[in-house]
């Protein structure tokens, strides 16, 4: 599963993760049973890897969108 990197190494100069892999949960209020759907992180939109490669406020907000429309 993908590591967030989420803080510095000791010197500062990379990003650096730890032992906890991040997970994301949609719900959709709809649906009649459960499933589990595990993507890579190419397969997840507006994954990014550092705080550096995050994407925009409206960039999230049009993802969620999309998603709420059965887009993605």
């Amino acid at each position: 599963m993908p590591r967030f990197c989420f803080r510095k190494d000791k010197k500062g100069k990379r990003w650096a993760t730890d032992n906890i892999t991040i997970s994301c949960l949609v719900w959709d209020k709809r649906a009649t049973g459960q499933q589990i759907i595990i993507r890579p992180k190419s397969a997840i939109a507006g994954f990014y890897k550092n705080p550096e490669q995050a994407i925009s406020q409206e960039r999230a907000e049009e993802i969620v969108r999309a998603i709420a429309k059965g887009e993605l």
